[in-house]
């Protein structure tokens, strides 16, 4: 990971290291290990020749599309028919003879032990620089195959202003995904497809996906930034001849216009950050989902504590009652049935003085009526 972008580097630590430890350590043993993109390596040694085979999605079109260009420019040395191939699409290989190697150390002899031992530290002063070279330039390999056939346009567009229609082109880079190189009358556009087969990370995604379109508007920094389109609902009408389905794709398509003045200078690191686009999604979006579990971890943690720290008050005097439903207790119930048998005794009182009353009050009414009479 470099940089406060969190941008992943392009080069493969492990491919690197285990290359290295092969040529100083003089190591035999085979060694398999996994890229991004589904890609694998295939590490060993065989005849005087350290064979790297290499598998990724869609070999046969980049290939075929500025592929075996790249191989006979930058892995001349490496690219070779001499070598027997492996099992993997593609095999370079790595001439032993070639690189100066440690002579044995014998254990009987001091003196030829002494000779060898200075010759050896000779050899590893010549030999470690070439290890690492050699080792640098295999970490970078998938970026510069995968990314072939973009490379191959960023050439054209910076000779000549334009790219020609014939380098236009269909990459299956990932099993579900591709990555179209379209050039227009001003600018070359690289194209996108992104799917998630998960829900959460198709929802994630979205709202990541967005951030790409919006933040040329919200970061006035940028100085001509290469302009970012998110086709949400949509199909690109520059893939309108390659008869793409919006429904294979959950998450639509992204699409980066280039033109000439990215390429003017060094294009190594805009070519990075294309073919590493899905990496860089990928980890943000992982990166969201943990941050939102640390935080809900964080919620359930301080809910925890306050149950733990929380207690009854307590009691003025001994507990002689017994809590039922509700927080409800067996004396309160009883309260409220002497409040009750007390409010119905009270009317039948109230009840009884005033029929007393009325009784009265109709007797004298009564009385004066016949005194009048």
């Amino acid at each position: 990971i470099k940089g406060d972008m969190m941008q992943i580097s392009p080069e493969n630590p492990v491919v690197e290291s285990v290359l290295y430890n092969y040529l100083v350590k003089d190591l035999m043993e085979e060694e398999h290990f996994n890229d991004f993109d589904s890609s694998t390596y295939l590490l060993n040694r065989v005849e005087g020749f350290l064979r790297i085979g290499f598998t990724t999605q869609g070999h046969k079109d980049i290939m075929e599309n500025g592929g075996e260009e790249m191989l006979k420019t930058k892995y001349a040395n490496y690219y070779n028919s001499e070598c027997p191939k492996t099992k993997s699409s593609l095999t370079l290989s790595v001439n032993l003879s070639k690189i100066p190697f440690f002579k044995n150390i014998p254990k009987d002899d001091e003196e030829a032990a002494k000779k060898i031992k200075k010759e050896n530290r000779a050899i590893k002063k010549e030999l470690d620089p070439i290890a690492k070279k050699i080792a640098k330039e295999f970490s970078l390999f998938k970026r510069d195959f995968i990314g072939a056939p973009i490379e191959r346009a960023f050439v054209e567009l910076k000779e000549k202003g334009t790219v020609s229609q014939s380098l236009a082109c269909q990459i299956k880079f990932r099993e579900k995904e591709q990555y179209w190189v379209v050039p227009t009358a001003s600018n070359l556009s690289i194209i996108f497809s992104v799917h998630f087969d998960d829900d959460t990370d198709k929802g994630l995604a979205r709202i990541l996906l967005l951030e790409f379109a919006e933040a040329k508007r919200s970061l006035k920094t940028l100085k001509h930034p290469p302009e970012v389109t998110y086709y949400d609902n949509q199909v690109p009408k520059e893939l309108g001849k390659y008869n793409v389905q919006l429904g294979n794709y959950s998450n639509g398509f992204l699409s980066f216009s280039v033109f000439q003045d990215h390429v003017k200078g060094d294009y190594t690191k805009l070519l990075s950050f294309l073919v590493g686009f899905r990496h860089y999604l990928q980890y943000h979006l992982h990166a969201v989902k943990s941050y939102l579990h640390s935080r809900m971890r964080k919620k359930v943690a301080q809910f925890s504590k306050m149950v733990q720290d929380s207690y009854r008050e307590k009691e003025k005097s001994a507990k002689t009652y017994k809590e039922l439903i509700g927080g409800t207790t067996i004396a309160t119930l009883e309260e409220e049935s002497k409040e009750h048998v007390g409010h119905e005794f009270r009317h039948h009182q109230y009840r009884k003085y005033f029929l007393t009353q009325s009784f009265l009050a109709s007797t004298q009414s009564i009385t004066c009526q016949f005194s009048l009479c």
